[in-house]
């Protein structure tokens, strides 16, 4: 959906002028026109409702900040980066842009790998990131080959297939009172504790959604994924 720059061998976009802008209402109806040649739709995020992504990395990213205890707000295609060449303004328009508590801002990109290699070749990745430091934001690029195959993004997917699933109260109040007494347990341990009882982790799953418990997504399995107290919560309703 995005193109890319159209720069000269050679060019190095660190060197050039840059300039940020806001998406504006206009811009981002253009950007959408090409919708149906892609993947999209409108991602149900339990913090901000329902959320446009564009290709299935916006959608694997929304649930991975969907479930992190930092991340107040999210949107996609938030601004757009302008790199000046022989009086040519060149638009890049980053893929999702992150509100974290405290007020901290960031943008991410998913390139892929071919993506990926234009960047380098000039210097995109460090262009982007003093442009958009000059505004407090921080930027990120992810290979989304890389990032596909990640744990985070695997545990987020392996989480969200439990979403619609219901809270049992029982195993939820059983739950909240092994994370009081033990701390951190992964889902495997917490599936044992509460006596392999069914719909044990599809309740743990559940109170994610709920932001009941918080989970650390980095385990190298779904199983070992370490359910946490929710911040500030303690893991109470």
């Amino acid at each position: 959906m995005r193109s890319l720059p159209s720069f000269p061998k050679g060019f190095d976009a660190v060197e050039a002028p840059s300039l940020v802008l806001p998406t504006t209402p206009e811009v981002l109806k253009n950007l959408q026109t090409g919708l149906g040649k892609s993947i999209h739709g409108y991602y149900p995020s339990t913090k901000i409702g329902n959320a446009l992504y564009v290709g299935q990395a916006q959608l694997d990213a929304m649930r991975f900040l969907d479930l992190r205890t930092d991340v107040v707000d999210f949107t996609t295609f938030p601004l757009e980066v302008r790199v000046a060449i022989d009086g040519t303004a060149h638009a890049w328009f980053p893929d999702l842009g992150v509100m974290l508590e405290g007020g901290r801002r960031a943008v991410l990109d998913f390139l892929t790998p071919g993506e990926m290699t234009y960047f380098r070749r000039h210097n995109l990745v460090q262009a982007m990131v003093g442009a958009l430091a000059q505004h407090g934001i921080s930027y990120v690029a992810y290979d989304t080959t890389e990032f596909a195959a990640s744990a985070p993004c695997r545990n987020a997917a392996y989480v969200a297939s439990f979403r619609r699933g219901q809270v049992d109260e029982a195993i939820a109040t059983i739950v909240h009172g092994l994370i009081r007494e033990r701390g951190a347990m992964s889902l495997q341990a917490m599936k044992s504790a509460v006596g392999q009882v069914r719909g044990a982790v599809s309740t743990v799953c559940s109170m994610a959604w709920a932001e009941a418990v918080a989970l650390d997504l980095r385990a190298a399995s779904p199983l070992e994924i370490l359910i946490l107290p929710y911040p500030n919560r303690g893991g109470a309703h």
